[in-house]
């Protein structure tokens, strides 16, 4: 096999469309915060009517404000969880943002991925898993590779899935 050399054009954009679909870079209503947030705008709610409309038997209010105080603190939780993950992208596109030349190289036995004067290169071997979508191509190996699709011509995206469909089928 003759190595094939593809250039990749980065655009911040592009990574931030497949990080942050779905809505998963909104803080308390992603995915995995929404329903928790709506609970605890509930449960503060219930607690507020609860305040207001006791009259001496407080139950109501200690039990809604209980179970407030708990939504609360796991909300919490999972949005500090979120806001480091998020962190952790931006700053993993911030890095990939200095590089002016990035390409992959694709040989008989290796991936090679360039950027600039960097290289990386893994075994076709070592990589473990590939994911693909409409959107772009992700290779799991020692090192995690996230392509976008609309970071390739269209052709070589095309020649580029062939390619790893077909080395990851006879190397795993």
């Amino acid at each position: 096999m003759q190595d094939i050399e593809i250039p990749l054009t980065f655009r911040r954009e592009d990574f931030e469309e497949i990080y942050y679909r779905y809505g998963s870079d909104k803080i308390f209503f992603s995915p995995k915060t929404n329903d928790l947030s709506q609970m605890t705008i509930i449960f503060g709610l219930l607690s507020f009517f609860f305040l207001i409309s006791s009259s001496g038997s407080y139950f109501g209010f200690y039990f809604v404000f209980s179970l407030f105080c708990i939504t609360s603190i796991i909300l919490s939780i999972n949005v500090y969880n979120k806001l480091k993950w998020k962190k952790s992208i931006e700053i993993y596109l911030d890095k990939l943002s200095e590089y002016d030349n990035y390409k992959i190289i694709l040989s008989e036995n290796t991936i090679s991925v360039i950027q600039d004067s960097k290289e990386t290169i893994e075994k076709w071997t070592e990589i473990k898993r590939l994911e693909m979508d409409e959107t772009h191509i992700i290779l799991f190996g020692i090192q995690n590779y996230i392509i976008p699709k609309k970071s390739v011509s269209s052709e070589n995206y095309i020649l580029l899935e062939n390619t790893l469909r077909y080395k990851l089928k006879n190397c795993l």
